[in-house]
């Protein structure tokens, strides 16, 4: 930059800077991105994360649940580079942020996304729950299970001395038992993409009086 006094004379100056490249953040997501609530965990790494030639990333801050307060993560945030193990209160949508930062001061953030999907509902309908030995016949439904994208299959076990013993589909309908008793009914109904629940109900099958 010249400078010019008033006789005339002058001078310049010259002076350099630097403009420094930025790191760059990447979150891996090391367990499958879309997972059922029940015994869900997320593992996040900073792999594939860097830093430029002659520096350092020096810091990693992570937050598991980004955009939403209080956080539904556990744990919320996380600092290092290491892989974390995060579980959520809640299903749904879930961002995650990881912004790094290197030894020249310079810093990159990265986003990522899961998903988590809601559990479907199983209910056991018995026309009839209670009925004698001779010409029993149990209808038996699964039409008030309930799932928000719909079911891929449901399936039935009945105790020993059934008939059948087990079954698949919405409904069992006509199931008939050889023995009195009270009996138990399991039905597992599995949604369209593989999450399921798990219900059970009894019914009871009553002896004849016997005459003298």
């Amino acid at each position: 930059f010249p400078v010019t006094i008033l006789n005339g004379c002058w001078d310049t100056a010259y002076k350099k800077i630097e403009v420094l490249a930025h790191p760059v953040a990447k979150i891996q997501i090391a367990t499958k991105d879309t997972q059922c609530y029940r015994g869900h965990k997320y593992v996040y790494k900073s792999t594939g994360s860097s830093a430029v030639t002659s520096s350092t990333i020096s810091r990693y801050n992570w937050v598991f649940d980004y955009g939403v307060s209080p956080s539904t993560a556990s744990p919320s945030v996380g600092l290092g580079k290491d892989s974390f193990g995060v579980t959520y209160s809640t299903s749904g949508s879930k961002q995650v942020r990881l912004t790094v930062k290197d030894t020249n001061g310079c810093w990159d953030t990265a986003f990522g996304k899961i998903l988590i999907n809601k559990h479907p509902m199983a209910r056991i309908t018995i026309k009839d729950s209670i009925q004698c030995l001779r010409g029993n016949l149990f209808t038996i439904s699964a039409s008030a299970s309930t799932s928000v994208i719909g079911f891929s299959n449901y399936y039935w076990k009945y105790e020993n001395n059934s008939s059948p013993s087990v079954a698949t589909g919405i409904s069992s309908n006509n199931v008939k038992y050889n023995t009195i008793g009270v009996k138990k009914i399991d039905l597992i109904v599995i949604d369209k993409v593989g999450c399921n629940d798990t219900v059970s109900k009894n019914l009871e099958v009553l002896d004849h009086p016997k005459s003298l």
